[in-house]
């Protein structure tokens, strides 16, 4: 799939979500009390992007190392393997390219928009060196600016010719023991691979660092859980993504059952994956409605509460879903590899829930950009 239409699924979750919850939004807190509604909305549009880019990213590179390369390694024939190989790294370089795009100009454009808000004047008001200094020398802009710099490294380490990674060798080296033979993939540097590591880690951080967590006290506890909270999200939500888009190239390198096997296990290795990533939102989930709420009644007594509700429920349709394809779906794709008419109705089935997923993920992003604008009960 396109990762531009799969990013406009994604923003009409948010979309939807920013018709449920007007009252929540309509309590967000800005720089001053003379930012414009406009730059307050396109300040929350620039965070959902950057949500996004932060999933894509890191969500990516672990379904390719952790999903669809052992996933190659254990199914695909000698033949094809190669091919299939370099099909997935191609859509994984469109994916990141697209990620890193979107997150670099979103990043750049909400420390200007901050500015302007800061300033209570118009976008091009703000668009000035000394304003956006300024801008950069507060906790949001030094943040932001970090954030910046941060997805330039990225860039480097996945893109850069320079560093020698190459998608190929997110991919196991040999796919499997009866199959691919040695990829023809970059050389592979665990020190780049380590330093890719912090750098995506740094952008889970980032959020800590610049919200809720990196400004009231204690700040201790809010710190590691926003960063469980956010790797989780990423995990799952960017895990997804990848997997639409950069699965059916693989797929369609292979034909029949080597097809199937393919599926069933990505399929599988992702289902666990995101089971550990629900594991870790639900715990810092609670965790961050105990640590910013007094009471339960600020559930439905503020917007903070009432955004938090309206994330819960996006995140129990994700569930849901999540549960029905691991339940449902995956085993009669399982059930098909061997089998003459492959997995069919299955398969189409798990790309429709897929999607569904996505669009709610925008929702749940959108959400998320909501309570980043308003200030929690227990700061008050």
């Amino acid at each position: 799939m396109n990762p531009a239409r799969l990013l406009r699924r994604a923003l009409a979750g948010a979309a939807l979500v920013a018709m449920l919850a007007p009252s929540a939004a309509a309590g967000a807190t800005v720089a001053t009390a003379a930012a414009r509604p406009v730059t307050d909305a396109a300040l929350g549009t620039t965070r959902v992007v950057v949500y996004v880019a932060t999933a894509v990213l890191i969500g990516g590179v672990a379904f390719l190392a952790l999903v669809a390369g052992p996933a190659l390694a254990a199914t695909a024939p000698r033949s094809v393997g190669p091919r299939a190989a370099e099909a997935l790294a191609a859509n994984a370089r469109r994916l990141f390219l697209w990620g890193l795009a979107a997150g670099a100009i979103a990043t750049a454009l909400g420390i200007v928009l901050q500015a302007s808000a800061a300033l209570g004047g118009s976008f091009w008001d703000a668009l000035r060196p000394a304003v956006i200094a300024d801008s950069l020398s507060t906790r949001f802009g030094a943040t932001w600016g970090l954030r910046l710099v941060d997805l330039g490294v990225v860039a480097v380490l996945l893109l850069g010719a320079a560093t020698g990674l190459r998608y190929r060798a997110l991919l196991p080296a040999r796919l499997g023991a009866g199959g691919a033979g040695a990829t023809a993939a970059g050389p592979r540097r665990p020190v780049t691979a380590v330093a890719l590591g912090v750098a995506l880690c740094l952008l889970v951080l980032v959020p800590a660092f610049g919200g809720h967590a990196g400004v009231i006290e204690p700040r201790w506890p809010r710190t590691p859980v926003s960063f469980v909270h956010v790797l989780s999200f990423a995990l799952w939500g960017g895990g997804l993504v990848a997997m639409l888009v950069c699965l059916p190239a693989a797929t369609r390198e292979l034909e029949g059952a080597d097809r199937t096997r393919l599926q069933a296990a990505a399929v599988g290795r992702f289902s666990t994956l995101a089971l550990a990533a629900v594991a870790g939102l639900l715990v810092s989930g609670i965790a961050r409605s105990v640590l910013e709420l007094g009471s339960w009644g600020e559930l439905t007594a503020t917007g903070y509460g009432r955004a938090i509700l309206i994330k819960a429920g996006l995140f129990s349709g994700l569930i849901a879903l999540g549960a029905y394809n691991r339940q449902r779906l995956l085993p009669a794709i399982r059930s098909a590899i061997g089998g003459s008419d492959g997995p069919g109705k299955a398969a189409l089935a798990l790309r429709r829930s897929v999607r569904a997923e996505v669009v709610l993920i925008g929702g749940v992003l959108a959400a998320t950009a909501v309570l980043a604008g308003l200030t929690p009960p227990a700061a008050t």
